[in-house]
């Protein structure tokens, strides 16, 4: 039996559901509250621990009789009021299932990270980034990226006490289902007919990739991590197939570097008046301006046979009823 945190989660689920399909039994844990309601089929099918991540305790049971572990559960958040709870979840939950792994001799341990810890220097911007990256602290490092760097620091800490981990960095993960998983968050922006797209470009994969992937590797040997990345496109050509599924118009007008500053500044203000707001935060107008890169040559080099769907491919799925 695995355990995979995070099932009710867009990229935890179809992992769940990849594996299950391949005869695996999955265990689970989530809070009373949360519901995969985008993989019902797979719900019953999972035995699900009701509880917090956070719970040592609940951890430590939820283990018990467990062969390995896929590390999926996180909070993606740009929201400075979130830091406290993003913290205890991404770091502190991560060094716990670390450590209890350790001690209750887990076979396999699979972290799922994110493009994100590999880290973004402002003095290298617009490069194409690899796996061998290295992290130096820099505005343009969301905390959330923060947290997810220094989870990896404890899988590879793990690693040096003896865990038989590895791990995967996806860009932003899409997946036919539900619009209030964060990234599909960008399939409603386009649906509701807004009319700006940002400067920058955006890194995607397929939710169905990631979950292959992750179970090619659990039977590999490798302790190594791997960059999962479809594609880099303009946020205007993307917008432009998401709005062709739709039989929408596209965002037609361009955000700038000043408007998108004057934007996220109106959005904070409407906030801290108690009224609804888009989301858009500083951290997020700035980011959707790099036009960064991420190198997929080891993980296609380490499984040869691979090729990783592309836009349209993705598009048209999640789009699809």
């Amino acid at each position: 039996m695995l355990l995979i945190t995070g099932a009710t989660g867009l990229v935890g689920g179809y992992i769940a559901k990849f594996f299950l399909d391949n005869g695996f039994q999955i265990r689970s844990i989530r809070r009373n509250r949360s519901s995969n309601i985008f993989l019902e089929e797979i719900e019953p099918k999972i035995e699900w621990i009701v509880g917090d991540i956070n719970d040592y305790f609940l951890l430590e049971s939820a283990l018990e009789n467990i062969e390995g572990v896929i590390h999926c559960a996180a909070i993606v958040s740009f929201s400075g009021k979130d830091k406290k709870q993003i913290f205890k979840t991404n770091v502190e939950a991560t060094a716990d299932l670390v450590n209890l792994a350790i001690k209750k001799n887990i076979k396999r341990f699979c972290f799922v990270s994110s493009v994100a810890a590999l880290g973004r220097n402002e003095n290298e911007l617009n490069t194409e980034i690899n796996e061998e990256a290295i992290w130096k602290d820099s505005p343009l490092n969301t905390f959330y990226a923060q947290t997810k760097y220094l989870a990896e620091l404890e899988i590879w800490r793990g690693k040096e006490e003896g865990l038989n981990a590895f791990a995967v960095n996806p860009s932003i993960v899409f997946g036919k289902g539900s619009s209030t998983q964060s990234s599909m968050q960008i399939f409603d922006y386009v649906e509701q007919k807004n009319k700006y797209y940002p400067i920058g470009s955006i890194n995607f994969v397929d939710a169905r990739d990631v979950a292959e992937i992750v179970f090619k590797l659990y039977f590999s040997n490798t302790n190594e991590k791997f960059i999962l990345s479809a594609q880099s496109l303009k946020y205007k050509l993307f917008f432009e197939k998401i709005a062709y599924q739709y039989n929408i118009k596209p965002p037609q007008v361009k955000i700038s570097k000043l408007l998108a500053e004057i934007y996220w500044r109106f959005e904070a203000v409407k906030r801290i008046l108690g009224f609804k707001s888009s989301g858009i935060t500083k951290e997020t107008a700035r980011l959707t301006a790099l036009n960064d890169n991420y190198c997929t040559k080891k993980i296609l080099h380490f499984l040869n046979d691979f090729t990783f769907r592309n836009a349209d491919e993705t598009i048209n799925w999640c789009t699809s009823d």
